[in-house]
């Protein structure tokens, strides 16, 4: 329990998982398994980006471990919370209505939603959904990602990645924040990032528009 604590830190959790997903591309790297497309969920967008070239290994270690450490640093008394919640885009903002504070910060699939914001705000979204018999449950996070108690992190984190940005993608990557492919110049990419941190992630419509565009196998 000392151990799942720990990893669930910010700072800890991110290069953690930017080192099991580096792991994972080496493995399909050695399988021949070449991605014509690539996306993200939340901080795998930054690995995305790292597999289309955009930066190093170096860069997207320094990028990952200054993030988490840029998420814990912008927030103040009020950490923030996050819950899933078993519902669609109408159910959700309805839920949202009556939580002041409370934001969506994952549109995961059809039947399932993340909101984030501060704790009293999650905690009644989570009260309002189970009067409504709609599953929800809080989730084991740190703070409040994707919503503006986080805000504070945009300036650093797009000051830092202006300077380990390499190149533009040598690929289409989509972004969580447009559901749309990255622009092509470098120049853009830092201050997507930025966005990245605060808006939602449109993690389904993303799927989508991959599909429309070609995507017909998808490897997770």
């Amino acid at each position: 329990e000392r151990q799942r604590e720990r990893l669930a830190a910010t700072h800890v959790a991110q290069p953690a998982i930017g080192a099991a997903s580096l792991g994972m591309l080496s493995l399909l790297k050695a399988l021949a398994v070449e991605p014509r497309m690539l996306a993200g969920h939340s901080y795998g967008e930054l690995v995305a980006l790292h597999a289309a070239g955009v930066f190093s290994t170096e860069a997207l270690v320094e990028l990952s471990e200054a993030r988490g450490r840029f998420l814990v640093e912008a927030l103040g008394e009020e950490s923030g919370a996050m819950a899933a919640v078993s519902a669609g885009a109408d159910e959700i903002e309805a839920l949202i209505a009556g939580a002041a504070g409370a934001h969506v910060a994952n549109w995961n699939g059809p039947r399932q939603t993340v909101v984030s914001g501060t704790r009293e705000a999650v905690s009644r979204v989570v009260e309002l959904a189970r009067l409504r018999s709609v599953s929800a449950r809080p989730l084991p996070v740190a703070c409040g990602f994707h919503s503006p108690l986080v805000a504070g992190a945009r300036t650093p984190l797009v000051d830092l990645a202006a300077r380990l940005v390499e190149q533009g993608p040598d690929r289409l990557v989509y972004s969580n924040v447009t559901a749309a492919p990255y622009p092509s110049d470098p120049s853009e990419i830092p201050g997507r990032l930025g966005d990245h941190l605060t808006n939602p992630v449109r993690f389904a419509p993303m799927i989508e528009a991959m599909y429309r565009d070609g995507a017909r196998v998808f490897v997770e």
